[in-house]
């Protein structure tokens, strides 16, 4: 356990994370963009969430591995893309249970309450999900490209 928190602790990994970090406001904006968009217009503050967060994995896929791991457009496989859902689902499944707090907790959600909740989500997955995509999502193409 300790050598894998150590891993953490080098120069390429706080390069990758501080990369994700920047990749990771794009990825905010288009969610909350389309949080912002899709709420208002009357769509379900679950629904909203849901399509918002699937269409920023989307984005965060495309831009994490080619600028953050530096894998390139090509070489996607099947165990790239299971390890990738499984990730998102666990980062959704976080998300709308944040979400689902707000809102037993004030009531139905507003605007603002809605886009706090998201905030507090996004912050609570962000170490884990670097780990995630380094640790699962991309960890072969990062070994084979060594």
């Amino acid at each position: 356990m300790r050598s894998y928190l150590r891993s953490f602790m080098n120069g390429e990994s706080a390069r990758q994370f501080a990369t994700m970090s920047v990749i990771g406001v794009v990825n905010t904006v288009v969610d909350f963009g389309l949080v912002n968009v899709l709420f208002p217009l009357g769509v379900n503050v679950y629904l909203s969430v849901t399509i918002a967060f699937v269409v920023a994995s989307i984005v965060s896929y495309l831009l994490n591995r080619r600028y953050t791991f530096g894998l390139g457009a090509g070489g996607a496989n099947a165990s790239e893309g299971t390890g990738f859902l499984i990730v998102n689902v666990v980062a959704l499944g976080v998300t709308q249970a944040v979400v689902w707090v707000a809102a037993a907790w004030f009531g139905p959600l507003d605007q603002l309450t809605l886009n706090l909740a998201k905030l507090a989500s996004t912050v609570i997955i962000l170490v884990p999900k670097f780990a995630g995509y380094r640790d699962l999502v991309f960890r072969r193409a990062l070994r084979d490209r060594a």
